[in-house]
């Protein structure tokens, strides 16, 4: 796969060659290379919505536990009132008992109004409900912190592939100019007669040679500068250049920015591990779940 990839990129490089030359590369140091990948890289910004996502599952969960208060109201229209038939002496001693009256119980229209408030005191669901979110939030951390983690060694990674490729094409361009410098002084030894042609032909064949590599180190340049630029969530081609070198850097034991996942701290120093942590509660939260709805529940 990372082949691929690789081929992918040095086509898509030779057929954006002349970009380089129409747009000035980006100068940056490997630090901040890695603050724009958090800012835009599309991985990054789904792992924070997730983490925004869980966050706000955890405060649902805890508002369920907070008093309620309830205003309720009924209307209701009774299209048939009940009636009663009772003698015309029932309420009025002077009526006659031959006559019979009606008596409806009701009236057309019934309104209702009340206020309840509800205080939870102890409901295993929800309790059980609010340690998963907060369990869930942890884990969507943990994978920000992971994502992170990866992440980050990717693009170091091939930040030092870059450092390697410009340093290995100064080094060739270096040669190049010595094998040019050597050809002409044995050009100058063949006009006085003083070597032979077959020198000249094998320092010719040295300039080639070194050309040839230094052709192939410029592509890997390119590549290298475009993974990156892939890396840091760019959607265009944007040539990275790194302002630090490679000296720099392996003399600098103290610079470990680089290679430091932001936000992690010491405390967690293998996100993986966390990860597998929290999967492990949530699998013995599902069990408690199922007891909890058994048991019974107290509201004030």
């Amino acid at each position: 796969m990372e082949k691929r990839i690789t081929a992918f990129l040095s086509i898509m490089c030779i057929g954006l060659l002349p970009v380089k030359a129409q747009r000035p590369p980006l100068r940056m140091t490997l630090s901040e290379a890695l603050d724009v990948a958090r800012r835009q890289q599309p991985d990054f910004r789904n792992a924070e919505r997730n983490v925004a996502y869980a966050r706000s599952l955890t405060q649902s969960a805890k508002a369920s536990y907070l008093p309620r208060l309830v205003a309720e109201s009924d209307i209701r229209y009774n299209a048939i009132i009940p009636t009663s038939v009772l003698p015309g002496n029932a309420f009025n001693p002077a009526g006659d008992p031959k006559e019979l009256v009606p008596l409806r119980f009701g009236t057309p229209w019934n309104n209702s109004m009340g206020v309840r408030l509800t205080q939870p005191l102890y409901d295993p669901v929800k309790l059980a409900t609010l340690s998963g979110s907060m369990l869930g939030e942890k884990q969507a951390e943990a994978e920000q912190r992971r994502l992170a983690a990866d992440r980050y060694a990717e693009i170091a990674g091939a930040w030092y592939t870059l450092l390697l490729a410009q340093s290995r094409a100064a080094s060739i361009r270096k040669d190049l100019e010595r094998n040019r410098e050597n050809a002409r002084l044995i050009e100058g030894l063949l006009a006085e007669g003083r070597c032979l042609d077959v020198d000249l032909r094998e320092a010719l064949l040295r300039i080639r040679s070194s050309a040839v590599d230094l052709d192939q180190a410029a592509l890997e340049t390119f590549t290298a500068q475009g993974n990156i630029s892939y890396l840091l969530g760019y959607d265009t081609l944007v040539l990275i250049e790194p302002r630090e070198s490679l000296m720099e850097i392996a003399g600098d034991d103290n610079d470990t920015d680089g290679l430091r996942v932001k936000g992690s701290g010491s405390e967690n120093p293998m996100p993986e591990v966390e990860v597998e942590r929290v999967r492990a509660a949530i699998s013995n939260l599902e069990l408690a779940r199922v007891k909890a709805d058994r048991l019974p529940v107290v509201n004030l």
